[in-house]
């Protein structure tokens, strides 16, 4: 690094230091002399709570198929679960003022209409903003963290296309059937279990691990930026890439039964206990399925499932894998 970048960021970090400490100084002056210094931000039409809107609710009435679910959330959790009772949405923790929730032209449609902020930053469709460092001893000022919204689809109502949009928060579908999904995440962890996809699976990720397990689908297709894929793969077409993280994927399957291809620059490849010591591996078989996975730095191991030593599935997705950690 240059001497003149080092002096650069040196500096920038002394006058973000004496920043903070103006800022926190000011803080306990204003507070004991009574001065308030948030003057006009409170929002005073701001209706946060939780509640529930059903598909009838929005108008659909089962008369027309509903082609496409679209969610979009600038701020707080996503979750999308199957139900036998009626197909809702729940919100907790959300602006109802700030949400639009419709069923128009076969598509139903939740998204933030307006910038959610927190601890000072607003985040927008247009992108994000930032109003002073007094801002983070404040809190949030719109959308708190515990904010979720919660899609339950009763496989009668809908086999059509899911699009999930989250900048900041993470996404879950566990248990859904549908066509096609699209998931893209910006800042927060995105986890696929035990869902049933006709087609394709298709995850973009900014900042933030990817977990996949017990799904099927045709083809499957996940890229982070940076952060870890945890998949378990059965007999599909499985495309894994990261630009910095490692990715662990079990097999269901026998290697035999695979079309395998793996690369990085920097890291170790680990392909089903085999020596290996080089930044690509392929292995060829006569198997129709096939997993390709590439990252730029960290490293890439490929097991078998092993169902004797693991009879209860015993595998976890909540941190690194067991089975790779012995």
């Amino acid at each position: 690094m240059k001497r003149t970048t080092i002096s650069m960021l040196i500096t920038s970090l002394i006058l973000f230091c004496t920043g903070l400490l103006l800022t926190v100084g000011t803080l306990i002056y204003t507070t004991a002399a009574g001065v308030d210094i948030y003057p006009g931000q409170s929002n005073d039409n701001a209706n946060i709570r939780d509640f529930t809107k059903t598909f009838e609710d929005l108008g659909f009435d089962g008369t027309e198929a509903i082609k496409k679910i679209n969610v979009n959330s600038l701020v707080g959790s996503v979750e999308i679960a199957s139900t036998d009772q009626d197909s809702r949405i729940v919100f907790k923790g959300t602006d109802l003022n700030n949400t639009e929730c419709k069923f128009e032209q076969n598509t139903i449609t939740v998204r933030d209409i307006n910038p959610v902020g927190f601890a000072g930053f607003e985040i927008s469709e247009k992108g994000f903003s930032f109003n002073g460092l007094r801002q983070l001893f404040k809190g949030s000022s719109g959308a708190s963290n515990s904010r979720v919204i919660t899609v339950y689809i009763n496989p009668n109502d809908f086999k059509g296309i899911i699009n999930v949009s989250s900048v900041y928060g993470h996404v879950k579908a566990e248990g859904i059937s549908c066509s096609e999904c699209y998931i893209e995440c910006s800042a927060g962890n995105v986890s696929v279990t035990k869902s049933i996809f006709n087609s394709i699976l298709n995850i973009q990720g900014s900042t933030g691990n990817v977990y996949l397990r017990e799904n099927s689908y045709l083809q499957s297709t996940v890229n982070v930026t940076v952060g870890n894929v945890y998949a378990l793969v059965e007999d599909q077409k499985t495309n894994l890439q990261t630009t910095v993280g490692s990715i662990f994927i079990l097999t269901e399957l026998d290697k035999t039964q695979y079309q395998v291809r793996l690369s990085n620059t920097m890291g170790k490849i680990r392909p089903f206990d085999m020596d290996n010591s080089k930044n690509e591996v392929s292995i060829y078989s006569e198997g129709s399925n096939s997993i390709w996975a590439k990252t730029l730095i960290g490293d890439i191991t490929v097991n078998q499932f092993d169902k004797e030593k693991y009879p209860q599935n015993d595998y976890s997705f909540n941190g690194d894998l067991i089975i790779f950690a012995e």
